[in-house]
């Protein structure tokens, strides 16, 4: 038993070592993985990627999007087909702009102008109404509900492939296929002085060279069922888009709410999409107390 035990064990680390040693453009991951002060990572400081912008940062998460230079310049770095959305409590949540070698990888990163093309400041939210902006996001997560028509089941032939992702996905692009690059991104975060907000992120529609590249911000949608006063700091979403979730680091709350289907639910994955679905208000969905995060720290 512990011969077996042994062998399932290294096959699951080497399955997983083959997985990860491939990236997502279909290149090879170094063997050594990467280091500084050897290709790709020459010239780079070592202890920061890009010295001297951020202060307290809490996370990054990388958006796919349609761009393939910065700022649609050809004269620009590369965007590798999407951007670095960074959370930073000293300037704000926002899509660094790529720096580097002109049709090159980029070489590091430049907080943009605090625009709402670029960042995202939340709204400050007293008795159920906007009393101000500037609630800065502390940390979050992202979901691109995508859609693969041909999973999809129909009245006469459930598809047992079907997932609740996909089903989602193509409830929100009404059946129209769509890649992760293409597709609307939902940011999920929380701010201290309002609460749990979503915020759609989709390709600009007429890209400009100089111009905004990729996703911009669309209107937040506000959870308004967490009680006011929670403190939440953070946001999440499963990786499905089934569930989301609030709390905060705050020893004066720790409560855990969420959220079943944050973005609308999209029905049975073995029943076809619903051509009249649309992503409800955030205010139409109600939340669950499940528990006490019990942290110190988030």
């Amino acid at each position: 038993m512990r011969k077996i035990a042994a062998l399932i064990a290294a096959t699951s680390l080497l399955h997983s070592n083959f997985a990860w040693a491939l990236c997502s453009d279909g290149s090879t991951f170094p063997a050594a993985g990467f280091q500084v002060g050897t290709p790709p990572l020459t010239g780079v400081n070592g202890s920061n990627w890009s010295p001297g912008i951020f202060t307290g940062t809490a996370g990054s998460i990388f958006i796919p999007d349609t761009s393939t230079f910065e700022h649609n310049d050809p004269n620009q770095p590369l965007t590798g087909g999407g951007h670095n959305w960074v959370f930073d409590q000293g300037s704000t949540l926002c899509k660094e702009a790529d720096v580097g070698p002109a049709g090159g990888p980029a070489t590091s990163w430049s907080i943009p102008p605090n625009s709402p093309t670029d960042c995202i400041v939340l709204p400050v939210i007293k008795n159920g109404a906007v009393v101000n902006l500037g609630d800065i996001p502390f940390q979050g997560t992202a979901i691109t509900p995508t859609c693969d028509p041909t999973l999809l089941s129909t009245k006469a032939t459930p598809n047992p492939n079907n997932t609740y992702f996909n089903q989602l996905g193509c409830s929100i692009s009404h059946g129209v296929a769509n890649t992760p690059q293409t597709a609307t991104t939902f940011l999920f975060v929380a701010g201290i002085k309002g609460g749990l907000f979503s915020i759609p992120l989709n390709n600009v529609s007429n890209p400009l060279v100089g111009g905004a590249a990729g996703k911009v911000p669309g209107t937040a949608n506000y959870y308004s069922a967490i009680p006011e006063g929670s403190k939440l700091t953070g946001g999440s979403v499963s990786p499905d888009g089934q569930f989301a979730m609030g709390t905060g680091l705050r020893h004066a709350d720790t409560h855990v709410w969420t959220f079943l289907h944050p973005l609308g639910d999209p029905g049975n994955p073995t029943k076809p999409i619903d051509p009249k679905f649309f992503v409800p208000p955030a205010s139409e969905i109600f939340c669950m107390d499940v528990g006490n995060n019990a942290l110190a720290v988030i």
